[in-house]
């Protein structure tokens, strides 16, 4: 880090976000730009868990990462998004980026530009006897059969029982406005994503509860076909500055009413919104149902 100027990362991180991998990653976009610029101050070290999820994720000050993980989850995704952008869009740079794993602060590297590209192969190994070819492909089977066995296992293990389901159905808009509409989507798919996000919650996907935009089948039909609890349903007011959400969790089977909640936001802020309707939704669910 020493032998690298500030300016020079600085301008690499501005073209890594400009690239299609980034331009469109917007949480992503914001991790990124705070942990490199926080490690350019001399600031590295103060990269924790708490810090990313108040000051980039905005969570509230009683945020406690052992029970939400969405700072983690994210780091994962960024890691997982540099690699890919250093495979295509970043494949020549020579300045490069990295976020190691088990850890939140970057690390800066030159890689000599001879390397960037894929090195010719190697020369094909020498010819084996013919009796090691079927001895291999017994080999390789059996590796596979058994890592096969092993991550069925590993699955069952740590795939914990949910203490309650929820679909969010599409949510509805009256203005009959395109604009508005798909602004709706965004929201509903955002409110899914972050729900999907609490480990003891289970989650319908999008695509799946997306059929039910104007459902002619009742909550318990929707709950029965989705395989769900509780059903999600709002309607949004949409202006030229705010976005107003009617929030309501309805029991599927009963088809009752359990919660009703408004939320308020700035259209600069739906990342904001998401989050607050999930994190009260799901506040509600888990007590109610944890009983």
């Amino acid at each position: 880090m020493a032998t690298i100027d500030p300016a020079d990362v600085r301008a690499v991180l501005e073209h890594v976000l400009a690239s299609p991998s980034f331009v469109n990653a917007g949480r992503l976009s914001r991790m990124l730009r705070f942990v490199v610029e926080r490690t350019l101050d001399g600031q590295g070290d103060q990269l924790k868990e708490y810090l990313l999820g108040v000051e980039v994720f905005d969570r509230p000050s009683e945020y406690d990462p052992r029970l939400d993980s969405i700072v983690r989850v994210e780091a994962r995704r960024l890691r997982a998004k540099l690699a890919e952008y250093y495979e295509t869009d970043g494949v020549d740079d020579t300045l490069r980026i990295r976020l190691t794993k088990g850890g939140y602060t970057p690390t800066f590297e030159r890689v000599p530009a001879s390397s960037v590209r894929l090195q010719p192969s190697a020369p094909a190994a020498p010819r084996r006897r013919g009796w090691m070819i079927p001895v291999a492909v017994v080999a390789v089977c059996l590796a596979g059969l058994a890592a096969a066995r092993f991550w069925q296992t590993s699955a069952r293990v740590v795939s914990p029982e949910p203490v309650v389901t929820v679909a969010v159905l599409p949510f509805h808009v009256f203005s009959g406005r395109d604009d508005d509409r798909r602004l709706a989507d965004r929201l509903a798919d955002g409110v899914t994503t972050e729900l999907a996000r609490v480990a003891s919650l289970g989650v319908a996907a999008h695509t799946s509860a997306s059929q039910y935009r104007d459902p002619q089948r009742s909550l318990a039909e929707i709950g029965q076909a989705l395989d769900v609890q509780v059903v999600m349903e709002a309607t949004a007011h949409i202006d030229d500055q705010l976005v107003r959400l009617e929030v309501r969790l309805a029991d599927a089977g009963l088809g009752r009413k359990l919660w009703v909640q408004d939320f308020t936001a700035r259209r600069d802020d739906l990342d904001g919104l998401e989050r607050q309707v999930a994190q009260a939704a799901a506040n509600f669910l888990l007590e109610r149902y944890r009983r």
